[in-house]
């Protein structure tokens, strides 16, 4: 087996490992978004609570969306990997 096709394994790997983390990642961020919703419909039942809920969850829910960016790249960039080691394994032979 040829150095590259070794490499080209290698890669496609850590692009699989790098999915896998992407995805565990979404499911964090999804499982905050949903305890942010339920902390504040704790808070709806009443104006002066429905507004402090508003305001407190506006502010967790953006600190968590600033997190899909970096967690869609990580995914998008786990892809390229793979396909990359996949095509550097089945097409990199010795000459």
């Amino acid at each position: 087996m040829s150095v590259k096709r070794i490499i080209g394994i290698i890669i496609l790997i850590i692009g699989v490992i790098v999915i896998l983390f992407a995805n565990y990642e979404k499911g964090r961020i999804a499982k905050a978004e949903g305890n942010i919703k339920k902390g504040t419909s704790l808070f709806s039942g009443h104006s002066a609570g429905s507004e402090a809920g508003r305001s407190v969850g506006g502010a967790m829910e953006n600190k968590v969306a600033s997190y899909s960016t970096p967690v869609m790249i990580l995914k998008i960039g786990g892809i390229v990997l793979v396909v990359i080691g996949v095509c550097m394994a089945l097409f990199c032979r010795k000459k």
